[in-house]
């Protein structure tokens, strides 16, 4: 191994430790409150129907980050996203990089953008009897008024 240039074997950093409190410093709260700012900066026309106000509204909210972080798997990449354990418990923070990337997906088509990870994201799921199935949207956040269970149930005729 070398550390000096005339040494026979070259060392190389594999990995180098970073800082998760300066790499993914953002919080939930924080990640939704700087899209907000970046949005209403930007003048970017984000909208969304809410179906239990019956209203169209324009900011982002921390149910509309979870579909995100569902939609791609966000939590699952490092570069957006950061696990601390605690024992038994866990918590997610998260890089600028997110923030950037929710910004890009939403200026792509900011009044649709909701709707169709909503969508996207409905399952198909076998319910009792062989011919008969429910379609259930399993992202119904805690506490965010705009996502309601939606069950619809239909028969298969053969």
């Amino acid at each position: 191994m070398r550390i000096a240039k005339e040494g026979e074997i070259p060392v190389k950093i594999i990995k180098e430790q970073k800082d998760p409190n300066k790499t993914h410093p953002y919080t939930q709260k924080n990640c939704v409150k700087e899209i907000n700012k970046i949005l209403s900066r930007e003048k970017i026309d984000f909208e969304h129907f809410s179906v239990f106000t019956k209203e169209i509204r324009s900011n982002f909210n921390t149910a509309d980050f979870q579909l995100f972080l569902k939609f791609y798997s966000l939590k699952a990449q490092e570069r957006y996203s950061y696990r601390h354990v605690i024992g038994e418990h866990s918590q997610y923070t998260y890089s600028r990089a997110i923030i950037d990337f929710i910004l890009t997906e939403i200026k792509k088509n900011p009044q649709k953008t909701i709707e169709h990870l909503k969508k996207k994201t409905k399952k198909i799921k076998i319910t009792s009897g062989a011919k008969e199935f429910s379609i259930i949207n399993y992202l119904t956040p805690i506490r965010e008024p705009s996502f309601i269970h939606h069950k619809l149930s239909f028969t298969l005729q053969l």
